[in-house]
């Protein structure tokens, strides 16, 4: 407001020259605000940004360029768990995350993520480097989901897709495409 009332007495011709500059100056001297974030050693920066949860850090990567750098490192990504925020987790977060972080994911939490549907679990598929993945209390789970996600996530070694709803291609395709799972719960099934 102070700016945009100096802008309009300088335009009126109220100020002089000199009066203008002092201003001026005195504007490029006053701070902004200091982000201490970006001055801390990287492991600290990364280690507070590990407190948040997934929707905390894709907020802070907004704020600003070097927080978008410190948000997107791949250690942040490596373990990823929605069940914490499984009221906001819905299919555009979780497709979002596949997409965006694929490469760096190995460990997806799902668990209880009433909101997410099986158009958003297909693109997990795609985290080649995914080595758990919960997909337990999740309402139904179809046979294309679980050929998308076996076929694409070949270093899969845990699985727990408990109290889900499914029929019996999906166990067809855990017997044709999960040949290096370790670890299988289906406890709690129905279908």
């Amino acid at each position: 407001k102070q700016w945009y009332q100096r802008r309009v007495a300088i335009t009126a011709g109220m100020l002089n020259s000199d009066e203008e500059e002092n201003q001026e100056q005195e504007e490029q001297e006053e701070p902004l605000g200091e982000d201490f974030i970006s001055k801390l050693p990287h492991r600290a920066s990364n280690r507070i940004f590990s407190y948040l949860n997934v929707l905390d850090r894709i907020t802070c990567s907004i704020v600003c360029r070097a927080w978008k750098v410190m948000v997107q490192d791949r250690t942040l990504w490596t373990q990823v768990d929605l069940q914490k925020i499984k009221a906001r987790a819905t299919d555009k977060v979780v497709v979002n995350l596949a997409h965006k972080y694929r490469s760096y994911l190995c460990n997806l939490n799902l668990r209880s993520c009433t909101r997410v549907t099986t158009t958003s679990l297909q693109y997990v598929g795609e985290c080649r480097n995914l080595q758990e993945l919960n997909l337990s209390d999740i309402k139904y789970l179809s046979a294309d989901v679980i050929s998308a996600i076996g076929t694409g996530c070949i270093n899969l070694l845990y699985l727990n897709i408990s109290g889900c709803h499914f029929d019996d291609g999906v166990l067809r395709m855990l017997a044709r495409h999960y040949i290096n799972l370790q670890y299988l719960s289906l406890a709690r099934c129905y279908g």
